[in-house]
């Protein structure tokens, strides 16, 4: 069975290779972890159509994340880069609220990655609609950590950690009043950066193609129900209050809240554009148009992976 899923690989990996030398095509990943390219918001109603926003009991929402497929260098200093664009409408339609984030991700998961644990560190924000925003969309998609800390109004990294911080939603931070910019990193007495919002939950992967999969869902709750997912700061002490000590530590940071900061939700789907499109006019990459509540079903049968622990090693698929 193992010789041929490895035979099957070498087929996939030699046809992309053909590929690539024909068509130069943006969309293969060479080297690269599987959540590699862009995500939206995706799901589909009985009739096929693509739906790229979801509604909670807290609004209308529609989320964009963009991985660089580094994340294996991740625990080693060098990882991978993560962006976040997510939009709130409003009942009307208009957008009620927009946000945009920066920062690194890492990534624990089976022999194919179909599943497994997604931690996210959210390092720097930019307010959209806040005051003092003028950076467009596209600008913030080219945004490295050198352009936030420019921008914050602070002097520097360094500065900012001989600072004191505020909170905000929980969430300590730097962030200068009339100006859009948070910065959620700062430097420990070593001198390494150290993050205020490290975001963790698990994922699972569908729908396979020679590009890798195109379908998404992640979830802050393990698959036999039970809550896995929290917010861990590098910065302070755990609240040992709300936590439990059993999960309230993870890579060095401590565990401050329960739950990861989506609004009324404890799951989200994404569908993989083509890097030829923009997430404005996306071209889906997956094949299959079955609605998430259909298509997802089951994905957990078997799965009896350790989630409560964000530590713990994902077991490869037998």
């Amino acid at each position: 069975m193992k010789r041929a899923t490895k035979l099957s690989v070498l087929l996939v990996v030699a046809a992309a290779a053909i590929a690539v030398t024909f068509t130069g095509c943006p969309d293969l990943g060479f080297g690269k972890d599987d959540l590699y390219g862009t995500w939206k918001t995706l799901d589909f109603d009985a009739n096929g159509n693509p739906v790229d926003r979801y509604t909670t009991s807290d609004g209308t929402y529609s989320v964009t994340w963009k991985f660089d497929g580094n994340s294996e260098n991740m625990f080693n200093g060098t990882g991978g880069t993560f962006k976040q664009h997510l939009v709130k409408y409003s009942s009307s339609g208009g957008v009620e609220a927009e946000t945009f984030w920066y920062g690194e991700y890492a990534i624990k998961g089976n022999s194919g990655y179909s599943k497994g644990k997604l931690y996210l560190y959210y390092e720097c924000g930019y307010n959209m609609r806040g005051t003092g925003a003028s950076a467009s969309l596209d600008e913030l998609w080219d945004w490295s950590l050198d352009n936030y800390i420019g921008a914050s109004g602070f002097s520097g990294i360094d500065a900012m950690s001989a600072g004191s911080p505020i909170t905000v939603e929980g969430i300590q931070c730097y962030h200068n009043n009339n100006n859009p910019v948070y910065i959620q990193v700062k430097k420990d007495s070593n001198g390494d950066i150290k993050c205020s919002d490290i975001e963790y939950f698990r994922f699972n992967l569908k729908d396979g193609s020679l590009y890798g999969y195109t379908r998404l869902m992640t979830s802050t709750t393990a698959p036999n129900g039970n809550a896995i997912g929290g917010i861990y700061s590098q910065w302070g002490e755990a609240a040992t209050t709300t936590v439990t000590s059993s999960n309230a530590h993870f890579a060095g940071g401590n565990k401050i809240a329960n739950s990861c900061s989506w609004k009324g939700t404890s799951i989200r789907y994404m569908g993989r554009i083509s890097a030829r499109s923009t997430p404005d006019e996306p071209i889906w990459m997956c094949s299959s148009t079955t609605p998430n509540s259909e298509y997802f079903n089951g994905v957990d049968v078997g799965d009896d992976n350790d989630y409560a622990d964000p530590d713990a090693e994902m077991r490869p698929e037998q």
